[in-house]
């Protein structure tokens, strides 16, 4: 994005990070509205002045969800919109399990990442509307290895990365979501979620026949190409942004997937009721629950079929209304396979963290059973 001429909105911008952060955008040409809650903000818009860039002071206490809101539509009224949302502002203090009040909770929680979702949330629609936008989260190295005595913040600031990555997917491909999180050793690294591009092509293609009065076949297919042309993420040997489209795909989408139901009433002229059968056959291919491949593979799914079967003696008429009963089998084939999974990153053994763990969620094996049911009335 080229900064200059745009207008950026910056929480937390009197102190420290956020005041750096805010004369830093204001020195490549960035118009600058400055968040504060206790200091004026005074000293900094002169500076940003000096700079020959606009600034902004608004006023906003964080703890309050409803201050959020109002900041978020004061700001574009104030400057006419906001191209660039950095959420600096936190807070961050003691809280000894002991002593830790509801009170104390909802104030860190509110301030360090209810706030942060309001703002990105309102303003990333926005930003989307207008196809371009980039919305910085400020996360924290206690979200991953959390600090005993600080258990409302570590949380807090574990939820902002997860919220970085949702909304990364969310706002795509308009709006860039990214968190800077302190690595803890002196320095910074940058988690970029969704600095890329995508082709998706695909049909679907839907029949229903009736070859003959008692039998109706119902069959789908559908071919999905979607593949990522650039997909930028931070490389875990150099440190720095790379291309690694070649190593990502889409979770949950198969290149092909198809059912086929065989629906049949049997002509037996019963004096109540009819003898039903269905008969229904799905598959797809190969699928992925992680957008990373290599490495992934014990969660990832082959091909598969299930076969689900159901026969049905239907609406016998009984004293002041009607019976069913139903035998039914599904997955008959007995067919292992998973319908989700995800990776667990705890952290690089030789740094003290626990390594890699995977964990995948099976569906249901072959299972049968029996309905019985009675309707009452008409």
């Amino acid at each position: 994005m080229e900064l200059s001429g745009k207008v950026a909105l910056v929480t937390g911008a009197a102190r420290r990070l956020g005041r750096a952060i805010a004369l830093t955008l204001a020195a490549e040409g960035v118009d600058v509205v400055l968040h504060v809650h206790t200091s004026s903000g005074e000293d900094i818009a002169r500076e940003i002045a000096t700079l020959g860039r606009q600034a902004w002071i608004v006023r906003a206490d964080l703890s309050r969800p409803a201050e959020a809101y109002r900041l978020s539509r004061g700001v574009e009224a104030l400057a006419g919109r906001v191209d660039i949302l950095v959420n600096s502002a936190a807070v961050f203090f003691p809280t000894p399990l002991p002593t830790l009040t509801v009170h104390t909770w909802q104030t860190v929680l509110h301030t360090n990442l209810t706030a942060p979702f309001v703002l990105s949330l309102l303003l990333g629609r926005a930003m989307r509307e207008r196809g371009t936008g980039k919305i910085i989260q400020l996360g924290d190295w206690s979200g991953k290895r959390p600090l005993p005595g600080y258990l409302p913040y570590c949380v807090s600031k574990g939820g902002v990365l997860a919220l970085t990555h949702v909304l990364a997917k969310a706002l795509a491909p308009q709006v860039q979501v990214n968190a800077v999180d302190p690595n803890g050793q002196g320095g910074f690294s940058t988690m970029i979620q969704n600095a890329g591009q995508a082709t998706i092509n695909g049909f679907e293609l839907e029949v229903i026949a009736k070859p003959i009065n008692d039998i109706i076949i119902n069959f789908g297919y559908g071919y999905t190409d979607a593949s990522y042309d650039d997909y930028i993420s931070v490389s875990p040997i150099t440190g720095l942004p790379a291309d690694v489209a070649d190593d990502r795909g889409f979770e949950f989408t198969p290149d092909d997937n198809y059912n086929l139901s065989i629906s049949y009433v049997l002509p037996l002229n019963l004096p109540t009721g009819d003898i039903t059968a269905r008969l229904d056959i799905s598959g797809q291919d190969d699928i992925i629950f992680t957008p990373k491949i290599s490495g992934n593979e014990d969660i990832a799914q082959d091909s598969y079929e299930l076969i689900n079967l159901r026969i049905a003696y239907e609406e016998v008429k009984a004293g002041d209304g009607t019976f069913t009963v139903a035998l039914w089998g599904r997955n008959l084939a007995d067919e292992e396979y998973k319908i989700g999974g995800f990776e667990i990153d705890a952290g690089d053994p030789a740094f003290g963290g626990l390594g890699r763990a995977a964990i995948s969620q099976w569906g249901a094996p072959r299972t049968y059973g029996i309905d019985l049911i009675y309707a009452m009335g008409d």
